[in-house]
């Protein structure tokens, strides 16, 4: 067998060959794309009311714990399963998850909470959301360009909870809610483990820094969550197909505090109806196989290499 001599190193062909080709390989290695861990949409549901609770549909996804508060006509609260054209975030057939709390006052507010725990991966039980992993929600609030409602709690959007003995503790949330009644800015409010943040548009379609306007979120958004090392995240509102109002995803980060195991869709004391669709949670990218595979095949290819007394 031939070999090659060069300050002192002795390395086969055979060995140079094989680490060679192994980096190369490397080099050029593929990733296997975010695999899907949970996914749901309203295209499995035939209904969505909150008593009793709508079946459990999908994959991945505890059953839906839906409560309604003062829905005394009036005000308003409760879901349906909507089935309108033009809504950017509907499934194929349509279909979208409806929330409505319209009217009240400062001693009755009506609300919405939609809770879904994360199944773990045996499906017997609570789940947790891991670094690495990211939770995305489809979202829609159809305001009819007069504000979201200007009345005490107004909010639509979605928390990720932590859940011990039955009980929902956000550890994150992101809603929307309305600003000034006119020209009708709309807030984007965040809250984690470092307290309260908040964004405010300038008025209906004059979106601020960072923040959302009223026909953005009427055009609909993906949100995603994506959970980082040390309780770190990254928040992304992307613009839904065929919203071409948001020309750019906005991106937000931070920290939260505690496990997640749940979501809570969220709909409190506004004009408006929230349409939210395509629940998923999706695990990071990965390196292939072969890909290790390969690493494997260069490591071996340089312990072959040794340091020979020239000859």
């Amino acid at each position: 067998m031939r070999s090659v001599k060069s300050k002192g190193f002795f390395v086969s062909a055979a060995s140079l060959t094989a680490a060679v080709v192994a980096a190369t390989c490397i080099g050029s290695a593929t990733t296997v794309h975010a695999a899907m861990i949970a996914s749901d949409n309203a295209g499995n549901y035939s209904s969505f009311g909150a008593t009793p609770n709508p079946t459990n549909g999908g994959t991945g996804f505890g059953a839906w714990n839906i409560v309604v508060a003062n829905n005394t006509n009036p005000p308003y609260a409760g879901t349906f399963l909507g089935n309108n054209t033009g809504v950017n975030i509907a499934s194929s057939n349509g279909g979208y998850w409806g929330l409505y709390a319209n009217g009240g006052s400062s001693t009755a507010i009506p609300s919405v909470n939609a809770y879904r725990p994360f199944e773990n991966s045996l499906g017997t039980g609570i789940g947790t959301l891991r670094p690495g992993q990211e939770f995305s929600l489809g979202l829609e609030v159809q305001t009819g360009k007069d504000g979201l409602g200007g009345a005490t709690g107004v909010a639509a959007g979605f928390s990720l909870d932590t859940v011990s003995n039955g009980t929902y503790t956000p550890a994150f949330s992101v809603t929307f809610g309305q600003g000034a009644s006119s020209p009708y800015s709309l807030i984007t409010t965040i809250i984690d483990a470092n307290g309260t943040q908040t964004y405010t548009s300038a008025a209906y379609n004059q979106p601020g820094t960072n923040a959302l306007d009223e026909s953005q979120i009427e055009a609909g958004i993906e949100a995603s969550f994506t959970l980082g090392a040390n309780n770190s995240y990254t928040l992304t509102l992307a613009p839904a197909n065929g919203n071409t109002l948001l020309t750019s995803p906005l991106i937000y980060s931070g920290t939260i505090s505690g496990s997640i195991n749940a979501a809570d869709i969220i709909e409190s004391a506004t004009n408006a109806n929230l349409q939210a669709n395509q629940m998923e949670i999706s695990a990071a990218e990965t390196p292939e196989p072969a890909s290790f595979a390969l690493l494997g095949v260069a490591a071996g290819g340089l312990l072959l290499s040794r340091r020979r007394k020239s000859v």
